[in-house]
């Protein structure tokens, strides 16, 4: 059995069965929100004294539901918190009655006490699991702001509660999408590289997972905070090009490129912002003629875009790229680096 005591005075003189995690084949699945929703269902099947842990985070003051139905009648949650992910549970579907967020058997419906990374552990019964019986379940989990109003959560918290470090450094396999709101359906908006350094300023939590708004050089965006680790702060000054001073929209510098949005038609010219990050690191965003923007990335010696294939070609002080099979843009150097 893996079962957790939950946080109730009326469990005080029930018998404590402690966490058989020796006994267990846990799995652990983070669970993440479509775009725009507030949560999800989750299919899943379990067999024998295996334990599946979803994880999710959330924030103080948000309210939380779950729900199980499954196969197996010997099947329950636990809803484990932040801070004893360990030690007692919040609470357990089991408890129905006992516990005032459980309303009923396999139901969680309560205002979560802190912020991070929550558990949702789907177990089994121990005569049941050392029958080897098998439970198919559907979860599903939604997360909403206090009150059960689905609004997006206004505060702010980075690393755990509160505060958290003054850098990030970037981890990851390529490279890791700044985006221009806490949402993977927000447009991206530049592109860092596996080890970059930028500046904290908070975290959240959306759609199931933690945002962080960072700052690299004058730009600002958010990035999920997966994919950040606590760093030092750069060693010495970042130099950035002339102009580095931000206008009212957030870019470098504005003004106009050489475009073209067909091959058979000649080249034009095409309002841009740039967002720099010193030594040519930079994102162009490109006004197309028709309307919408054209989001062009140069990171080191590597350029791509939100467009699909990109082709970058060097002449002289010129950079010539060539978006999927029509677009085609003529970026000076002056533009990436200022001058």
């Amino acid at each position: 059995m893996f079962r957790r005591i939950a946080l109730v005075a009326a469990l005080v003189a029930a018998p404590l069965v402690p966490t058989a995690m020796a006994q267990t084949d846990q799995r652990v699945e983070r669970v993440q929100f479509a775009p725009g929703t507030s949560g999800t269902t989750i299919r899943d099947r379990i067999t024998g004294y295996e334990v599946v842990r979803y994880m999710l985070g959330a924030q103080a003051g948000q309210r939380m539901t779950v729900s199980l139905d499954t196969s197996n009648t010997s099947t329950y949650f636990n809803v484990v918190q932040p801070s004893q992910p360990q030690g007692p549970a919040l609470a357990s579907s089991e408890m129905a009655g006992s516990n005032p967020m459980v309303p009923e058997i396999n139901r969680f419906d309560g205002i979560l006490p802190e912020s991070g990374d929550f558990a949702i552990e789907v177990w089994m019964y121990r005569a049941a699991a050392r029958r080897g019986e098998v439970a198919d379940f559907t979860l599903e989990v939604s997360i909403a702001a206090g009150g059960g109003d689905t609004a997006a959560p206004s505060g702010d918290y980075a690393d755990g509660l509160s505060g958290g470090p003054d850098w990030w450094a970037v981890q990851v396999e390529n490279t890791l999408n700044v985006r221009s709101a806490p949402s993977a359906s927000a447009t991206t908006i530049a592109r860092l590289p596996k080890g970059r350094i930028v500046e904290n300023r908070g975290c959240r939590m959306a759609e199931g997972r933690r945002w962080c708004q960072i700052a690299d050089g004058d730009a600002t965006g958010w990035v999920a905070g997966d994919y950040l680790v606590e760093s030092a702060a750069p060693a010495g000054d970042v130099a950035y090009g002339e102009g580095d001073a931000t206008n009212s929209e957030g870019y470098n510098a504005t003004g106009e490129v050489p475009c073209a949005t067909s091959l058979s038609a000649p080249m034009g010219q095409c309002a841009f912002g740039v967002i720099r990050r010193g030594g040519g690191d930079a994102t162009v965003v490109v006004t197309l003629p028709g309307g919408g923007q054209r989001y062009l990335y140069f990171d080191g010696d590597q350029s791509s875009s939100d467009g699909g294939h990109t082709v970058w070609e060097r002449r002289g002080d010129l950079n010539m790229i060539q978006v999927g099979d029509q677009e085609r843009y003529e970026i000076p150097d002056a533009v990436r680096f200022g001058g």
